[in-house]
Parts: C-alpha cells; structure tokens; sequence
C-alpha cells in the first residue's frame, strides 16, 4: 500500500508485506519510483488517498496550510503549529 504527498512527490505511506518484498526509496519523487519498482517487480500495488496522511510539514507553507486545516482537533502538534502562525 502506497501513499504519496500532496504534491505527489514523494511517499507518505508504505506498508510491505512481508517489509523485505522491496527497498524502501528516498529519492525526489520516490512515490513515483515505488509504484514503478512495485510493478516491475510484480508486487500488486495499492494507493491509498488520505489527505491526512498525505500532508506533509517540510515547509512553512505546509505548516501554513496545516493549520489552517479544520475539523476535530488534531492533537498537540497541531495545536502547536497554530499557536505559531498567529
């Protein structure tokens, strides 16, 4: 199961099983190269779109755009993040 970013760059999530069945990716748009590296390897892939899991806090724009998030509380951290940005 795979989860990009938002900016579908990089992954967010990945859930192998068993772990060993493919390396886990760092480069600049590893999302990418895991789907592709899961297909060549005959490994069936999975996406899974959360925007939760797929937000990212790598920049002060994505902090920015975190906490202007709305809904349930979403715990320390963002409540944190908020108190930042005022």
């Amino acid at each position: 199961m795979i989860t990009p970013s938002l900016r579908y760059d990089g992954t967010n999530l990945l859930l192998r099983k068993p772990p060993e069945v493919m390396k886990t990716l760092y480069d600049s748009d590893s999302y990418e190269s895991h789907v592709r590296t899961a297909t060549e390897l005959g490994i069936p892939v999975k996406l899974f779109f959360s925007k939760r899991v797929m937000s990212d806090v790598d920049t002060p724009e994505d902090a920015r755009q975190l906490a202007k998030e709305t809904g349930p509380p979403g715990g320390e951290t963002l409540e944190f993040l908020k108190s930042l940005l005022k």
